[in-house]
């Protein structure tokens, strides 16, 4: 059973077909924020953070309710191509004991990824999505 409140790091990333990959990690063991873009190195980070923030996090992961998310979420799309706009995300949380929990979709997010990604944001102080 997934237990939230032993996190050791959370890792999330969005690509999007033709335009890059941003990933944030969160690192709860060592209190730190990695945020890496494959389009704009410039506005790669890692800073710290404290107990209000992964607290925050924690409860982003709870209203999300991981527990009902799939491992995988396929594309909706009939037609898929070079001029399909793409967008691949994938999750992958680490507990204490060293049970991973990972869910990926393409096109298709899970009820809670949103607020997820508004909280990630928030805490990063930037949007958590793939820039031009």
């Amino acid at each position: 059973m997934l237990n939230i409140q032993s996190v050791r790091k959370l890792i999330v990333d969005i690509t999007f077909f033709r335009k890059g990959t941003t990933q944030v990690e969160f690192n709860f063991v060592d209190d730190l924020i990695i945020w890496q873009e494959s389009t704009r190195w410039t506005r790669n980070f890692t800073r710290s953070f404290n107990r209000a923030e992964q607290e925050r996090i924690k409860n982003a992961l709870c209203e999300a309710d991981l527990t009902k998310w799939h491992n995988f979420y396929p594309s909706q799309s009939i037609v898929e191509g070079p001029g399909e706009y793409n967008r691949l995300w994938h999750l992958s949380l680490t507990e204490g004991d060293g049970t991973s929990f990972v869910a990926a979709g393409k096109d298709s997010f899970p009820r809670g990824f949103e607020l997820l990604s508004t909280i990630i944001g928030d805490l990063c102080h930037q949007l958590f999505t793939v820039m031009d």
